[in-house]
């Protein structure tokens, strides 16, 4: 399933499935508006890169399991 992007669609009269990148989006955005996209890189402590808020903390699920069942300790 696709998501649709309704406010893209009804604001540039373009479906958004006609393009294959973003970097194709932003070209047209840029050629119908007539002007240069100003994207800045976002560095911000509360949202990863990933798009997580909060640090994902790698463990052992199977061994953290068993911790909790008491058969390791």
């Amino acid at each position: 399933m696709v998501a649709k992007t309704i406010f893209f669609e009804k604001k540039w009269g373009e479906k958004i499935s006609n393009f294959a990148s973003t970097r194709d989006v932003d070209d047209f955005v840029e050629k119908k508006s007539g002007k240069k996209l100003k994207v800045k890189k976002i560095d911000s402590n509360l949202v990863s890169r990933s798009g997580n808020i909060f640090k994902v903390v790698p463990y052992k699920s199977a061994s953290k399991f068993r911790k909790m069942l008491g058969l390791d300790k």
